[in-house]
């Protein structure tokens, strides 16, 4: 049990880290600690108002969409 636990709280701090590494793409200077922190809420509300979105320092479906949409275009570009 303690290793899928392991695994999980593995996956979650990656998760964290790419949603931070996207956040400072698009300006913030967050430590990519990979934990879902102050700062990074603070950083998610910034990316959501200056989208356009409402700013509620939570990571939802439209704020990860946009923060990633982003991702795809850069690629194709390329």
């Amino acid at each position: 049990m303690k290793h899928i636990q392991a695994v999980a709280e593995y996956r979650e701090r990656k998760r964290v880290r790419r949603i931070q590494e996207r956040l400072n793409h698009f300006g913030a200077k967050l430590l990519l600690s990979g934990l879902f922190d102050r700062p990074t809420r603070d950083a998610l509300g910034s990316f959501q108002r200056r989208s356009g979105l409402p700013v509620t320092r939570r990571l939802n479906r439209q704020t990860l969409d946009l923060l990633f949409r982003q991702v795809k275009r850069e690629t194709v570009t390329a």
